[in-house]
């Protein structure tokens, strides 16, 4: 199996929890955009835009959220655009005008890699994908690529070189799904796809907010 720390850190960003190494290659494919459908509890489109193997990306959702508890149904709507640009963000929330900007700091998890063969850093992953419950099934073809199926957590998640293709998670009556309809590999894609949408004043994330300080 290729890295489980990778694919551990894809898993957990398909659920919402972006980590990822510094300056580290995200995915196995120079550039690229996939556009997936989102069904389930959270309906819509998701689309991305990738350079430098995903160290550049460019994501858009437009999502509805339908969430029924103790009878009371709540819906939240969203229209977001992230520019990530090595460690840099900024977040744009098109419904609301407003944005976020901020640096992903994994320093700590970065000098800890740093400091281990591949074959540590291939047994820290098996342990963690262990810890989570995870189990590797086997590979599965979905839009004409092989991909490696991994369920942990109560999700399942088809990857192609470290591309998450499909995933379908299923939680305490939760459900969604994200399903990729369209990929395309080693593009020309636009700097200016990876330029902060204009208009927006955004605001500098405070640091007790960052993500593993």
């Amino acid at each position: 199996m290729k890295s489980l720390v990778l694919m551990c850190a894809i898993l957990l960003l398909t659920m919402g929890v972006k980590a990822q190494e510094k300056e580290a290659d995200i995915y196995l494919v120079k550039s690229g955009y996939v556009e997936y459908e989102l069904s389930g509890s959270i309906t819509g489109t998701r689309t991305i835009w990738w350079d430098n193997y995903g160290r550049w990306t460019r994501e858009e959702e437009k999502s509805l959220t339908k969430m029924k508890v103790f009878g009371f149904t709540s819906e939240e709507e969203t229209h977001t655009i992230t520019v990530t640009k090595d460690d840099r963000f900024w977040t744009a929330n098109m419904l609301e005008q407003t944005g976020m900007t901020g640096i992903e700091s994994v320093e700590d998890i970065q000098l800890e890699l740093s400091e281990m063969d591949e074959e540590d850093k291939e047994e820290l992953g098996r342990e963690l994908f262990d810890a989570l419950g995870g189990r590797e099934l086997p590979p599965e073809t979905f839009l004409g690529r092989k991909c490696q199926v991994l369920e942990v957590m109560g999700a399942k998640t088809y990857i192609y070189n470290n591309i998450p293709l499909k995933s379908s998670v299923d939680i305490m009556g939760i459900k969604a799904d994200v399903t990729a309809k369209e990929l395309r590999e080693n593009i020309s894609v636009p700097k200016s796809k990876f330029e902060p949408v204009s208009g927006i004043e955004y605001r500098e994330m405070p640091d007790e907010f960052g993500f593993f300080e």
